[in-house]
This record gives structure tokens, sequence and C-alpha cells, in this order.
């Protein structure tokens, strides 16, 4: 069977090369939007997910479906220090406004999150989310610090490597992401590290090779 990471011990990107342009012309995860228009089931990437952090962090909104924005405003208004109400509404938030482009679901997802720290300081899980709100705003160096953050908490973490490799790579940090990446691809194999993989490979111009990991992506 072969290894998480690339088959043979190859590295992610070619040895010696490098990007072919200093800055992404597209954010990580439009890779996975057109992954998703293209047949690919896409079941999470930066704005949504979380299950190896709140597995860690465990939750009774974690299991099963997720509620609904009304239903766990409903929650937190009757039960206000329920941690991951408002944790996972946070997240919510944030899925909200990637779908409907309405920046203003950040500003909510911003003061659920705040409410998640105040309740619990440093929970893996709100940094996670904080996380992905900075990479949602485009605020990559606070992103990288979360991502660091959970990263150190939880090693194993999926979920925070993916805020770490996104934030790597919008910061021009490309030997950083790549290492993290392999640690996120020896941790969960599936689609959202195959993505960042054929994706990293793209901006060093190894386009055969993007072209392998984004077809190893849909059958994961």
């Amino acid at each position: 069977m072969e290894s998480s990471s690339t088959a043979h011990g190859a590295r992610l990107v070619p040895e010696g090369t490098k990007p072919v342009r200093s800055r992404p012309s597209l954010p990580l995860w439009s890779i996975v939007l057109l992954a998703l228009v293209a047949g690919v089931a896409v079941g999470r990437f930066v704005t949504a997910g979380g299950d190896d952090v709140r597995r860690a962090t465990p939750s009774p909104l974690a299991q099963g479906q997720s509620p609904s924005i009304a239903s766990l405003e409903q929650r937190v208004a009757a039960e206000p220090d329920d941690l991951g109400a408002w944790q996972t509404l946070g997240g919510a938030y944030i899925g909200r406004a990637a779908e409907v482009g309405d920046p203003s679901f950040y500003a909510l997802a911003e003061r659920a999150l705040a409410r998640a720290e105040e309740l619990a300081p440093d929970d893996p899980a709100t940094l996670l989310g904080q996380g992905r709100l900075a990479l949602a705003l485009h605020r990559f160096p606070e992103a990288l610090a979360l991502g660091e953050q959970v990263v150190a908490a939880l090693p194993a973490s999926a979920d925070a490597l993916a805020v770490l490799v996104d934030a790597q790579v919008e910061l021009g940090r490309y030997e950083d992401a790549e290492v993290s990446l392999q640690q996120m691809l020896d941790a969960r194999p599936g689609l959202p590290a195959l993505a960042r993989t054929s994706y990293l490979r793209e901006l060093h111009g190894d386009l055969p090779g993007a072209v392998e990991a984004m077809t190893r992506a849909e059958s994961a």
C-alpha cells in the first residue's frame, strides 16, 4: 500500500525547484472548489470541519449532524456558558460567510469565538476557529500564530495543520509549508491534504505532479 507521503519517498515538490510566482494567484481553498465543480465530493476545507480537534475537546454538538445556525443561536441564548455551542456557532458563521458572500457573518464569528475564548482560554477548538477566521480575513500572520498554537497542543491534528499550511503558503514560506503538509498527509491523507499537495506542486511549476495529486484526491 502506498504511503501517505508521495510514492517511494519522493518529495512533495521536486528538489531544487522554486515557486514560479512569489504569491499564489488563488487562495488554497479555491483548488477544492475547482475539484468540487469537477465532481469531487468535498466534506470540508478551511472553513468547516475540525473533527480531530473536537475529538480532543469533546462536545455534544460535535456528534451527529451539524446543527443549523438558528438552532445554535437558540442554544447559546438558552445556555450562554456552552463552550461547544459557541465554538460550533463561530465555525458555522465562517462557513455561511463563504457560502453566501456576506462578510457580516465574519463579525458574528469573531464575537462567537471571542465568547468561547472567554469561557475557556486557549482551547484548541477555539484557536482553530480563530485561525480559520484569520485566513478568511487575509490576516495571515495571525493565522500562522494560531495554527502554530494548535499544532503545538495537538501535533497530529490535520485540521490545525491545514490552517498552518495555508498561512505559510500565503506568507510565501513554501519550505515550511511543505514540511507541515507532509505532517498533514501523515495525519489524514484525504482530499484536503491532497488538494493542498496539488496546489503546492503547481506553485513550483510541477504541473504533472499537481495533476497526479488531484487524481489521487478524486478517489480519496
